[in-house]
């Protein structure tokens, strides 16, 4: 096997909810950039709903306690524009290509995998890198999983980075 035959990554996508466990892929996809010179794509959805809860006001809140205060009453979009601007920065000191793109409307299961997959094709990307929970019987058996069902209808490899 040469050089040639590895397959280098150009384009990786990673999905952002503001939880520690997406920054953990996170922190694979900067390494795997870092090594292949790949560009990072984060992507997120935000509820179209004016109450901003979640893991993104936490997350937020740990990074920047002053900032969610004074974005209080601000909607979901507005708090994942401001952490898709802080990740940008930790990401681009590294000297990394990175982008953001941030979706508002429907964050169900269906609607999620249906962007992740229109994404997967415009941005021609090579790699999606995504973090799962490990879920109990009765969890995967009610819920499903995004990632088990990402994994299944990817056209791209899927670097699952599990907590």
């Amino acid at each position: 096997m040469t050089e040639n035959d590895l397959h280098k990554f150009k384009k990786i996508i990673i999905p952002l909810d503001g939880s520690k466990k997406s920054e953990r892929a996170l922190k694979y996809g900067i390494s795997l950039a870092t090594v292949y010179k790949s560009e990072i794509v984060i992507v997120s959805m935000a509820p179209k709903s004016k109450k901003s809860e979640g893991p993104i006001r936490s997350r937020l809140d740990e990074i920047s306690p002053d900032l969610v205060r004074q974005l209080k009453d601000m909607p979901a979009s507005i708090l994942m524009e401001t952490y898709h601007e802080i990740t940008l920065n930790t990401i681009r000191k590294r000297d990394i290509v990175a982008r953001s793109i941030m979706k508002e409307g429907d964050t169900s299961k269906k609607s999620v995998l249906s962007t992740l997959m229109e994404l997967i094709k415009v941005e021609k990307a090579d790699l999606i890198i995504i973090a799962t929970r490990r879920q109990s019987g009765f969890q995967k058996l009610t819920d499903g999983s995004l990632t088990e069902e990402l994994v299944k209808i990817s056209s791209i490899p899927v670097l699952v980075v599990s907590m």
